[in-house]
């Protein structure tokens, strides 16, 4: 008994003096006994083409035999599979809600450039067909919007051209549907760095864009199908906001890479995690006090499975344990571009929270006396006035795994909402026969499978304020961990950061 007893204390010894605090590989993983490992697992390989998993009913046209061309290689052909049917525009017919027209960012002169084609935009614009652009910088979507008279949440900055070849971004956007008053998207074949992106992760992306826009089309309890005239007053009783209109819905979606040589040599090769970050806005005007108020709900969606490999062996500087990469922050904030002193935020929600498994986000507010809305959305003519004022009482609850909250956002001079969602990350206890003399336990499930998590926010604008400016960020942390002698020893991060400026919509 005593052999055995040195023999362990002989083994944890060894490695214990051999550390973990570099960079260094090692060899294969050696053989394990999972009787005593029981932390170890393979994960399931990740296919390497689209498995094209959300599919429309609708049809596709394409503006031209040129945009029909497939190329393996492009965002588009991922987007064009995912419908029933595909086949030229007659250049005359005005398609279905939820049909689809694709032209590229050089037919879009032609088609603005003349009255037949510009009459024929405006009214798929308006029935609810959806507009992709391929290719095209911020400038080439704003010079189409308004043209159209589309109203464009993207607001234009100083980015150059977007490049020629297989990376062309795909712009999406769409005016009233059963959900959503207008919507808009920007989806890109590109990760954080720049760096292309395989076929199944653009896939997934499509996949992801295209379960809003089936939502959105779905949706039962909208207010699309009403009408009012302009100028209406619709009595003097308090309305609640999100009853009298539907959302205006923009996005931001990114990817985030972990290449093979990122991982410890283990057996996933190169994957991407697909973000979106959607946001829902309500609007209406005070008279009395000459502000726009904004309702929004941000909802954030970060699916961290297709990095993460679960917990395995592997020699690093001596053998360990090695857990990567699971998602380990999650921050999100809304800010002005500039004017913060004249933006309020009069109410946000969720409050900071310990480590919890479901949480609520949302309020109860009012705004009382002379309100006015356009209803429609952004781009109808109809402005809807109330003199009793209007009320926000909305929440939705979030199922989550040891996540703790942080509410950032400050209600004085910077005057931002911003949150952090911090997901618990791997703890290790000392175990003397089992490898590397260290159990490691995975940390939240959150962060290895997905955070589905939202937040919701008021803030005004003075009048002055026609077209305010925000940028919304998201910032996901992924980690690796490395584990011996009971300990956690070193640990890697991955950051992928990405912002997008956005013009909010405005009554007056």
């Amino acid at each position: 008994m005593k052999r055995i007893l040195y023999c362990a204390m002989a083994a944890a010894l060894f490695v214990g003096t051999v550390g973990c605090a570099d960079e260094k590989e090692g060899t294969d993983d050696p053989t394990v006994d999972n009787a005593v490992d029981p932390d170890l697992y393979d994960v399931d390989p990740q296919p390497e083409t689209d498995q094209e998993e959300v599919k429309m009913n609708t049809t596709l046209y394409f503006f031209s035999d040129a945009d029909a061309a497939t190329d393996s290689c492009s965002l588009k052909d991922n987007f064009v599979s995912r419908f029933a049917s595909a086949q030229k525009w007659d250049g005359v017919s005005i398609p279905s809600q939820g049909d689809c027209l694709l032209f590229n960012v050089d037919e879009a002169s032609s088609i603005v450039g003349n009255a037949a084609g510009l009459d024929a935009l405006k009214k798929m614009h308006e029935a609810g067909v959806l507009l992709v652009m391929e290719g095209g910088s911020e400038k080439d979507f704003e010079r189409v919007c308004r043209m159209v008279e589309n109203y464009n949440p993207y607001a234009v900055g100083d980015a150059e051209e977007e490049p020629n070849g297989g990376e062309l971004p795909l712009w999406i956007w769409t005016g009233p549907l059963p959900g959503a008053a207008s919507l808009a998207m920007l989806l890109e074949p590109t990760d954080t760095d720049g760096d292309f992106t395989d076929d199944f992760s653009q896939g997934e992306l499509c996949d992801m864009a295209l379960t809003e826009i089936k939502d959105a089309l779905a949706a039962v309890n909208g207010t699309a199908g009403m009408s009012v005239a302009n100028g209406t007053k619709s009595g003097d009783e308090q309305k609640e906001l999100t009853q009298l209109m539907n959302a205006t819905k923009f996005y931001i979606y990114k990817s985030q890479k972990i290449e093979s040589s990122d991982y410890r040599s283990s057996k996933k090769g190169s994957h991407t995690n697909n973000y979106q970050v959607e946001f829902d806005v309500w609007y209406a005007f005070s008279e009395d006090e000459q502000r726009n108020y904004y309702y929004i709900h941000e909802e954030i969606s970060c699916p961290f499975k297709n990095t993460y490999v679960g917990v395995y062996s592997k020699s690093v500087s001596g053998i360990a344990k090695v857990c990567e990469w699971f998602g380990r922050q999650v921050d999100v904030t809304f800010e002005p571009v500039s004017n913060a002193n004249d933006v309020k935020i009069h109410r946000s929600s969720p409050t900071s929270t310990q480590s919890s498994q479901s949480y609520t986000s949302g309020f109860s507010w009012n705004l009382g006396g002379n309100v006015s809305y356009k209803f429609g959305g952004e781009s109808a003519r109809a402005t809807v006035g109330l003199s009793g004022g209007i009320s926000v009482s909305n929440s939705h609850t979030y199922t989550v795994n040891d996540v703790t909250i942080a509410d950032n956002g400050d209600n004085g001079s910077e005057c931002k909402a911003s949150w952090s969602f911090i997901l618990s990350g791997v703890r290790t206890t000392y175990a003397p026969f089992s490898t590397a003399c260290v159990n490691m336990y995975e940390g939240s499930l959150t962060g290895r499978t997905k955070l589905q998590a939202g937040t919701d926010f008021i803030i005004s604008t003075p009048v002055k304020s026609r077209t305010p400016q925000f940028k919304g960020t998201l910032s996901v942390q992924l980690k690796s961990s490395c584990g011996k002698m009971g300990t956690t020893c070193w640990e890697r991060t991955r950051n992928a950061d990405h912002s997008e400026t956005f013009t909010l919509p405005a009554v007056k």
